[in-house]
């Protein structure tokens, strides 16, 4: 049996048909013990082309021998020549070549440690070298040439070995480098060690690339690697691979994104089929606030609500700011919004460098002093960074703040906290922050920092209403109730009589009181009554068993990971599959469930990781098991859920919402504040949908009993909601 399928192998590949890299490169490095080639130009960007096949290479030690022509560096140095002329005897003539190797391949191995992409390939080189996996020749012309004769090892010629009698050879007119792989037009042909008629032609080209690599050729001389250079890798090579995962956790994503059609990385220019969106693109009332942002001296809070385009409209004036200047700051609380953000740029600014701050990167501690400094070059330079990682002393250290760049707060409500509020020193000229409730809910010191910060909101301020049917679709909400057991009751009314006496022990101060940590964390564990309550898991299940449908995408809010566990194994034991989604899942396995999510549909249990700016316009059914009694949170959670998606032609979405009531004829008094959060957060939801008066209805039949007006309810939703906003 042989290693690799040798039945799908084409007598030929080339770039017009087919990659060269993708279609045949790959495959025989994700099967192979040695890769040995001939070529005229090896470089780094042939990392790209491997990409799909490192983690093989690396995980299975697979040797990779590269001899590639050094003959043009020789040509452009005169003193090189003279030496290689008056070295009469073969061995003088090696060692003379030695002596300028050195200082040769380390001008050529000098990468741009500046971009990231070059970095990443660096360390991977490195690595491979000095763990003896990837060995380097070059190959000298033996005789000077003529003069103005340009002689080259122009060779291109190789195969892979599987195992001791089994290979496959190719000849062609590809290098092996990113170009050469996928983008030239370029073609070779294949022979293999398994086809009868192949057999000589296989065993030829074989032949023929040992004799070079042992250094049997007659016109060329090959050396390799100096033991001086080596020592110079090994000093700066990674001590292991994980050492490069963690400096580059998105490490395929920029090898693939690296794959630029030109090497020394000009932009890649957009097809025709995905031309740059511009202005023109935006709708009226993101080109009023970027108006008024202008003419506000580019400061301001903009107040749209969750999925109208708030990071387009930041994008577009930050194009703006470009204009005349280079830099730009993104700061955003997530990784998960980091690369959404890196998304959006790159394909609204494809000319950007970008540095990413956070969220596993460490390349910026060596590169953000340089990077956030104006440089002569043409292209912009915006920074993305996480919010955690932009208030350390180390970033606010090393950051450029001379007033010469656009800073950009996503979630700006996020800057208000004690410990982000670092940022707020930094000295920027221009200043966007971006919320649907900017506000900080019961801070309003944080709330005053932001707004002596970013100054004022911007006009025009959008809310859900406002764009209900445009930019968001409509939606049906449905409230389910729940009851709280005599278990949770007793548990419930202990914490409130403990509530109660923490609060008139708290200190006042002008005449009021100041709660007390003690107070507030008595409130967190009362809330988690509610939130976690035992007959939840059984309303949620039967929701799903009665209304989902296969193709849906459903989103279930969970209060906690042992919650999430619960809902999970609920629905398994009635055979319906779903999906877990938290924020300490590694990157590769959240960014997979969400991939499957969006292109699969099914149902995903997640928590909070999903509040804030993630975008899954796909979702099509919100079920809400917990929340919050913070306004922010239910303003966000449906603005997420009623996001357009016209790839799948989304038309509205639904919500479900479990409501915790508690029985008419229950003798616990002390539940009307449980009452009155649960039908906020109700009558919200319910004020704007389709099937308002039907919703409504639902929810009387919760406060019956209760002595809660709905009316009063109602009121004190808008003014709750107008003051927060205010």
């Amino acid at each position: 049996m042989t290693v690799f399928d040798h039945n799908k192998l084409q007598e030929e590949y080339d770039n017009e048909n087919d990659s060269i890299a993708k279609d045949f490169i790959v495959p025989c490095l994700q099967k192979c013990l040695k890769y040995r080639r001939a070529t005229y130009s090896f470089t780094s960007s042939s990392l790209n082309s491997w990409a799909g096949s490192l983690a093989y290479i690396i995980d299975k030690n697979v040797k990779i021998e590269i001899l590639c022509d050094m003959s043009v560096l020789c040509q452009k140095d005169d003193n090189l020549h003279i030496g290689i002329e008056k070295s009469t005897d073969p061995i003088t003539k090696e060692k003379f070549i030695r002596s300028w190797q050195d200082d040769i391949f380390l001008e050529a191995y000098n990468f741009d440690l500046n971009d990231r992409n070059q970095s990443a390939k660096r360390n991977i080189l490195d690595w491979l070298l000095i763990s003896g996996q990837l060995e380097l020749k070059f190959a000298y012309p033996k005789e000077r040439p003529p003069s103005r004769i340009n002689v080259k090892y122009h060779k291109k010629m190789g195969y892979f070995q599987f195992s001791k009698d089994e290979y496959i050879a190719f000849k062609g007119s590809w290098n092996e480098t990113l170009l050469g792989g996928g983008i030239n037009g370029e073609e070779c042909d294949v022979y293999s060690s398994e086809k009868e008629s192949d057999i000589s032609r296989c065993k030829r080209t074989i032949t023929k690339v040992d004799n070079d690599w042992d250094n049997k050729n007659k016109k060329f001389l090959n050396i390799p690697v100096s033991k001086k250079v080596m020592k110079i890798i090994k000093s700066r090579a990674p001590k292991s691979v994980q050492e490069i995962i963690d400096e580059f956790p998105d490490l395929y994503e920029l090898l693939y994104e690296s794959g630029h059609p030109n090497e020394e990385d000009s932009i890649v220019k957009p097809t025709q089929e995905e031309i740059i969106p511009s202005e023109k693109d935006l709708r009226e009332y993101q080109l009023k606030v970027i108006e008024h942002w202008e003419n506000n001296d580019r400061l301001g809070l903009v107040e749209h609500a969750t999925g109208t385009g708030k990071t387009w409209t930041a994008i577009f004036a930050l194009k703006r700011y470009l204009i005349t200047n280079q830099i730009g700051l993104i700061l955003v609380p997530s990784d998960l919004l980091q690369k959404q953000w890196s998304k959006d740029v790159k394909f609204l600014i494809p000319n950007a460098r970008i540095l990413h701050v956070g969220g596993g990167y460490k390349s910026w501690k060596k590169e953000l002093k340089r990077f956030s400094k104006p440089d002569s070059e043409s292209q912009p330079k915006i920074i993305i960074a996480i919010l955690d990682s932009a208030s350390s002393d180390e970033f606010l250290e090393k950051i450029n703040d001379e007033g010469r760049l656009m800073l950009i707060a996503d979630e700006v409500h996020r800057v208000g906290s004690n410990h982000f509020s670092k940022v707020l020193k930094i000295n920027s000229d221009a200043r966007l922050g971006l919320s649907a409730t900017p506000r900080r809910y019961g801070d309003p010191i944080g709330t005053k920092k932001i707004y002596d910060y970013f100054r004022n909101k911007l006009e025009p301020i959008i809310g859900l209403q406002d764009v209900i049917g445009t930019a968001l679709v409509p939606y049906q909400y449905f409230p389910k109730r729940c009851y709280l057991s005599e278990e949770e009751l007793d548990d419930w009314d202990e914490l409130t009589q403990k509530i109660k006496k923490a609060y008139a022990m708290s200190p006042s101060k002008n005449g009021k009181k100041v709660p007390s940590s003690y107070f507030k964390t008595l409130l967190i564990q009362r809330s988690k009554i509610a939130k976690n309550a035992s007959s939840k898991i059984s309303a949620a299940t039967n929701i799903i068993k009665e209304f989902y449908e296969a193709g849906q995408r459903w989103l279930i809010y969970c209060d906690s990971l042992a919650q999430i566990e619960q809902v999970y194994q609920s629905l398994s034991k009635n055979n319906i599959s779903s999906m877990q989604y938290y924020s300490d899942m590694k990157t590769e396995s959240k960014n997979k469930t969400k991939d499957i999510f969006e292109n699969e549909g099914g149902i995903l249990i997640s928590i909070k990781c999903l509040d804030e700016g993630i975008d899954i316009p796909s979702i099509t059914h919100a079920l809400i098991i917990a929340s919050d009694q913070n306004p922010r949170q239910f303003i966000q959670r449906r603005g997420r859920v009623l996001r357009q998606d016209k790839k799948n032609n989304k038309k509205r979405a639904y919500l479900h919402d479990l409501v915790v009531s508690v029985n008419e004829n229950s003798n616990h008094k002390n539940t009307d504040t449980l009452l009155i959060a649960e039908l906020k957060r109700a009558y919200e939801f319910a004020l704007n949908a389709e099937n308002a008066s039907i919703a409504q209805s639902e929810l009387r039949l919760v406060s019956r009993g209760s002595g809660i007006k709905t009316s009063e309810i109602i009121d004190s939703i808008n003014e709750e909601i107008d003051s927060f906003e205010e």
